[in-house]
């Protein structure tokens, strides 16, 4: 097999900061100042500009440190080499890192492998050259141009460095197909209703610019934590800080209609939501397709985070966002109303294509079932294959009630209780997860909760104590041990490894025991590590594993996934036809977890639902 490792640098007048590498890679502004490649056994050299040496034609396999960002640049050229088009003939080394739990860039990678550095001159050069000043490119004097050559000749050095430590780990091969699904996936966007967007980014522009107006008043810049504490000091009202929760905490305290005013105008002005708008409008290409939102392995376990837009941040709310779209058209609501309707009507942009319909499937209670199911706590898992209601069992245990006399307010608290409490979280911080969802009690009842959901479920308790044990007892001895037929332990140096029942492992580097268990994570920092949090950590992680196992399932099936947010899976088909089959892959563990009660939530839409 021909191997070709290459990174290119390039100027445009695209802001990558605030598009996409599919729309940077097509804008027609988009030009490569130079490329650095190495063929096979050779060593590294370089081309100017963007006429590609025989070599790329040649090759089999393509490396590099960002597929997409290279990609979106390389296959828009007048003339490429035709295999670049199949994501099957390319290899990312900084996707790889993710998956292996080290940092993601090539800067800190390499930093954390001991290699060498990048080039420190890079950053000033992509700054000055890269980039547009007033209007047009400067001018690249010879000598600059050398040293642009230098850095990026380096970073093919590292690459190939870092291709040659991951190409034969057993987790790439795993992990290789949704690789490929999730390019795929982020290539093909999710489409955007633009005339729906545009009317929201409008309103919540009028909002913003109405908002301004009534600051003026108050002579101080809202959006300053600083400024807006000593304002209420000097108005005899002590603010400890001005995060959302404790500004409403104390906006129902006190009796002050201009602070109260001032309040509403510091949350209006200061929303995330208000700016995921234009986020959108930004990103949103010549077809209405946004693309490029998920970000593969953002997490260690495995999990998918946002890029952009941020998918995972949309709000999840029970009623059609359509709805909070209706009463901003129809209705006159007022100014401190707007920031949460245009938040929950912001899934409303999100659309299929005409003559399309979504179908929404989300896993049920996933990692309470997970969590039940590998610590065989055979009664909860009984009750979950039953369809039973474990949130109102959870509150029966508590209140010493039956089950049938459990309240509506009794079952959140259980429900409460069951997710709250199955990684080992004590009595202090339960209570303050209660606090946050608006729940009232006291650190007694706290400390019963805790206390109720250790004795119901023994065997989750146990978990905890034996996940810390194994781990460390495989970081010691250097052996690899069993919990049960599904995880198992392992150690190679100081890199402690979990293994799945997918067969994918968890990596945990630099891992030592002092003062407590620690390693170091995928940003570099000694992370505190205990039982309950690795039992969170493998919990998380088979949960990823079965989407993965049902998103692979679906494409395989023709049924076109075009997003997934945390464990629900949005697919686009032409009818209702379809669902049948959405249901049976949806509900369906793959041999590897056989047995378990896997249980989806489904729907068809016309719109995204959260």
């Amino acid at each position: 097999m021909n191997i070709l490792i290459f990174d290119i640098e390039t100027k445009s007048f695209n802001d990558l900061l605030n598009s996409n590498a599919y729309e940077y890679g097509r804008d027609i502004t988009t030009e490569i100042i130079c490329i650095g490649y190495k063929y096979n056994n050779e060593p590294v050299k370089h081309v100017v500009g963007h006429m590609l040496p025989e070599c790329f034609f040649e090759a089999d396999l393509f490396v590099c440190h960002n597929v997409s960002f290279e990609y979106s640049v390389m296959t828009r050229l007048d003339m490429f080499p035709e295999k670049m088009l199949d994501i099957k003939n390319w290899f990312c080394t900084s996707n790889a890192a993710r998956v292996l739990g080290m940092p993601s860039s090539l800067k800190d990678v390499a930093k954390f492998l001991g290699l060498p550095q990048k080039l420190e001159e890079g950053n000033t050069l992509i700054n000055k050259y890269s980039k547009p000043y007033k209007g047009e490119f400067r001018q690249i004097p010879s000598e600059d141009m050398e040293l642009f050559i230098t850095y990026c000749k380096r970073d093919v050095e590292i690459t190939a460095l870092l291709y040659d430590k991951f190409k034969d780990n057993e987790n790439l091969k795993i992990e290789r197909d949704i690789f490929e699904l999730d390019f795929k996936m982020n290539m093909a966007g999710i489409p955007i209703h633009r005339e729906t967007l545009e009317y929201l980014l409008n309103k919540t522009n009028e909002m913003t610019e109405n908002a301004e107006k009534e600051v003026e008043k108050f002579g101080i810049n809202v959006r300053s934590p600083k400024q807006v504490k000593m304002y209420f000091e000097i108005n005899g009202v002590h603010l400890p800080d001005t995060k959302e929760s404790t500004l409403l905490q104390v906006k129902e305290a006190i009796n002050n209609p201009i602070l109260q005013k001032l309040i509403d105008l510091r949350l209006i002005l200061s929303k995330a939501s208000v700016k995921k708008f234009k986020a959108l409008q930004d990103r949103l290409s010549y077809d209405n397709m946004l693309r490029q939102t998920l970000q593969y392995f953002g997490a260690h376990t495995g999990r998918w985070s946002g890029r952009g837009f941020q998918p995972h941040n949309l709000p999840r709310v029970k009623e059609v966002p359509s709805k909070f779209l209706n009463i901003l058209q129809k209705d006159s609501p007022n100014l401190n109303q707007l920031p949460n309707l245009l938040k929950k009507a912001l899934p409303a942009c999100v659309q299929p294509k005409e003559n399309n319909i979504f179908l929404i499937g989300d896993f049920a209670a996933i990692e309470a079932r997970v969590l039940a199911f590998i610590a065989g706590q055979d009664d909860l898992v009984d009750i979950f294959a039953k369809d039973g209601d474990v949130y109102k069992d959870m509150a029966s245990r508590f209140y010493h009630k039956p089950v049938d006399n459990i309240t509506k307010e009794q079952r959140q608290f259980g429900k409460t209780i069951i997710l709250g409490c199955g990684y080992g979280m004590g009595a202090n911080t339960f209570l303050k997860t209660c606090e946050n969802m608006g729940i009232s009690i006291d650190i007694n009842q706290a400390q019963d909760a805790v206390y109720t959901y250790r004795d119901s479920y023994k065997k989750i308790k146990n978990l905890w104590y034996d996940c810390e044990d194994l781990f460390k007892t495989a970081l010691s001895q250097k052996i690899e041990l069993n919990l049960n037929k599904y995880i198992k332990f392992g150690c190679k140096g100081t890199s402690v490894y979990i293994e799945l029942p997918s067969k994918r492992k968890i990596y945990y580097h630099k891992c030592k025991i002092t003062d407590g268990l620690h390693y170091q994570n995928n940003k570099d920092v000694q992370t505190y590590l205990y039982g309950g949090k690795i039992v969170e950590n493998i919990v998380q992680a088979i949960a990823r594993d079965l989407l993965v196992h049902c998103l692979l399932a679906l494409d395989k099936n023709g049924l076109n996934p075009i997003l997934h947010i945390h464990d629900e899976i949005i697919c686009m088909v032409s009818d209702e036809k379809h669902l049948e089959q959405f249901n049976i892959i949806m509900n369906t563990p793959p041999d590897w977890f056989a047995g378990f009660p896997l249980k989806t939530e489904s729907e068809i839409s016309e719109v995204l639902r959260r």
